[in-house]
């Protein structure tokens, strides 16, 4: 007698089935994707052009973008100190020359 896995069967449905599902998802949505893929916006007049850039906008962009970038230059400086760290770590001294372990402050 020879044991069959039922597990194998099913992922080969599955796998079949799957496949079957995004063919058809493809194929009954080619009609509805094929203008956005190729870019017509001509049966859109709401597409047609960059929108202007209106006084709200610039309030909102502008102080956002100043954000990101002190946030990218914060996080420059702080990739350089973590790589100098590293860099030098080897050549730390706890009694540097020209220091005193008897100083009385």
């Amino acid at each position: 007698m020879t044991f069959v896995n039922p597990a194998a069967g099913l992922s080969r449905v599955l796998t079949a089935t799957l496949g079957m599902r995004i063919t058809a998802l493809f194929a009954f949505a080619r009609n509805r994707l094929a203008p956005l893929l190729q870019g017509d916006a001509d049966h859109r007049p709401d597409l047609q052009g960059p929108l202007p850039l209106e006084l709200f906008d610039a309030a909102v962009l502008l102080p956002y973008f100043a954000v990101m970038i002190v946030l990218a230059l914060y996080g420059v400086h702080r990739y350089t100190m973590c790589y100098l760290y590293f860099k030098y770590r080897k050549n730390y001294n706890p009694n540097p020359p020209g220091t005193s372990t008897n100083c009385r402050w």
